[in-house]
Order: structure tokens, then C-alpha cells, then sequence
């Protein structure tokens, strides 16, 4: 098992964790190629629309030589509705990843509420190195200046983070690691850690979400 620093402030994998906020899950994915690809449907409708009614007659633009003006609208209109035939294949092949994803997150989330608890991550830091002041001046009273405390909660996170991405590597296998940097960040580590003295305030969340942002 890893080593884990002891108050450095700045965790070593706080690079990791920023990047996995940055991952577009494919959920997210699906819902914007699917946007992208009813505008481009409707806007190569209309042009080519336009195109048939103006060679028909019903629509006359007056602009130079009417066949090459509509050959390039309805070329045009074209490209557009195969854009968005191949967007909304597209978002299909992302939700049904997103199906697949959640349904997995959900089988990770189970067997970590029933496996880890705030009490035995920390105690599982604490006899890798993690000094228990840490915890402690965290969990507790506002006793020390701001920017300290800060950096104190600041370690902790990573810390506890990178434990709990650990565990789940190793009961689970082949998982996208950030994915899983990413539901630990924004779901996992407040369900775990936000009932612990001093976080049932609810700035926990802001805090580490702020770390990673």
C-alpha cells in the first residue's frame, strides 16, 4: 500500500484529482451531441427546404446563376443533416456507455458504504502516517489561523481521496480513472466523510470541490 506524506499541503496527486473534474462523463456527452445534432438536423431541414421550393419556383431568390446558388445551398443543407445523423448516432453510443457507467457506479457505491467508513479510512491514513492532528484540527474547533487550518483540510482530502480510489481499484478492475477521480470527488467522499463532527455544516463539499476546481 502507498505511503501517504504527512502535512504537506498540497497532496502529490492533487494534479490527478483537478484533471478528473475537467472529464466530461459520457452522460454529459450524450446530452450535447444530442442538442448538437437536432440543430444541425433542423438547420440542414430548412436549407434544404429553401433550396427545393426556390428550383421549384415557389421561393425565388434573385442572386446570380440560380443553379449554382441552389447546387451550394442544397450541398450545404445536405452536409448539415449528415452532421447531425452522424451527431445523434453519436449520442446514442454515448448514453448507452452512460447507462453502463451508472450502473457500474452504483455497484462501486454500494460495496464502499458497506465496506468504508470515515472512521476506518482515517484510521487506515493514521498507521500509514497521517498524523492525527491532522484529522483533529480539522474535525475540530477553528482553533488555529484560516490558512493553516486550510491547508490542513486541503491534505486530508487528497489523502482520504486517493485511499478510497485505492480500495476501489482493488476490488475492482479495468475501471476509467477519471471516472472513478471524478465520482469520488463530486458524490463518494461527501457520503463518507460530510457525517463526520464538524462537516455536517455542509461546507465540506465546498471545500474540496474548491481544491479540485
Amino acid at each position: 500500500m502507498a505511503r501517504y506524506p504527512r502535512n504537506q499541503g498540497t497532496y502529490q496527486e492533487s494534479g490527478r484529482f483537478q484533471e478528473s473534474r475537467r472529464y466530461l462523463e459520457n452522460g454529459i456527452r450524450a446530452r450535447e451531441n444530442r442538442s448538437s445534432a437536432w440543430a444541425l438536423l433542423i438547420v440542414g431541414g430548412a436549407g434544404m427546404l429553401c433550396a427545393i421550393l426556390g428550383i421549384v419556383g415557389i421561393l425565388p431568390i434573385g442572386l446570380g446563376n440560380p443553379y449554382l446558388f441552389y447546387g451550394v445551398m442544397m450541398a450545404v443543407a445536405l452536409l448539415f443533416l449528415v452532421m447531425g445523423v452522424l451527431s445523434m448516432k453519436s449520442a446514442r453510443i454515448f448514453a448507452e456507455r452512460a447507462k453502463v457507467e451508472g450502473t457500474l457506479l452504483e455497484t462501486v457505491e454500494k460495496w464502499c458504504m458497506e465496506n468504508l467508513t470515515a472512521e476506518s479510512v482515517d484510521a487506515a491514513l493514521w498507521a500509514e502516517g497521517l498524523d492525527a492532528d491532522t484529522v483533529s484540527d480539522v474535525e475540530g474547533p477553528d482553533a488555529m489561523p484560516q490558512e493553516e487550518q486550510s491547508g490542513r483540510k486541503e491534505t486530508l482530502y487528497f489523502q482520504r481521496a486517493e485511499y478510497l480510489k485505492e480500495q476501489i481499484n482493488s476490488q475492482f478492475m479495468n475501471l476509467d480513472q477519471r471516472l472513478l477521480e471524478r465520482f469520488i470527488d463530486e458524490d463518494l467522499y461527501g457520503k463518507i466523510f460530510d457525517s463526520l463532527p464538524g462537516q455536517a455544516d455542509g461546507d465540506s463539499d465546498e471545500d474540496h470541490h474548491s481544491l479540485c476546481g
